[in-house]
């Protein structure tokens, strides 16, 4: 009997592929997503700083043009964390779409594992058979040959 072909392998390599394309965007999602939020904590650290810069300096004297350097800079970090919050939560989404996105490839991939597990057990089933028969068929030429003699 011949041995074992997967007639669909390579349709199942191309799954595997795809699976393996789809954990790499996921892994660049979750990468960007990162930077993202370490980008916003630079930020909040900044207005932390500036903060921290403004009470040591209002303590020494009050100066006018500092303190309203400060309160626009301030400003400008508040909207840039918030633009900054808004392109993480659009990151978030992105990540967890290529993670339904890799979920969905994983599922077909185990389809098509599962298939040439069920399809290879048919096999063997069917080779056993085969094999069984073929020794059914040697013992009784066997026991013909013997009872001849």
């Amino acid at each position: 009997m011949k041995k074992f072909r997967f007639r669909l392998q390579k349709l199942l390599q191309v799954k595997t592929y795809k699976k393996m394309q789809k954990q790499k965007e996921l892994s660049q999602a979750e990468r960007a997503r990162r930077m993202e939020e370490a980008h916003l904590a630079m930020l909040q650290q900044h207005l932390r700083n500036e903060i921290k810069a403004l009470e040591a300096h209002k303590r020494d004297h009050v100066d006018v043009s500092r303190l309203t350097r400060s309160v626009y800079y301030q400003q400008r970090l508040l909207t840039n964390m918030t633009t900054q919050e808004r392109v993480i939560t659009d990151a978030r989404r992105k990540e967890e779409l290529k993670r339904g996105q890799l979920i969905d490839a994983t599922k077909e991939e185990k389809t098509f594992e599962k298939l040439k597990e069920r399809q290879q057990y048919r096999y063997l089933v069917e080779l056993d058979h085969l094999m069984q028969k073929e020794n059914d068929e040697i013992s009784k030429n066997l026991v013909m040959r013997r009872s001849r003699e």
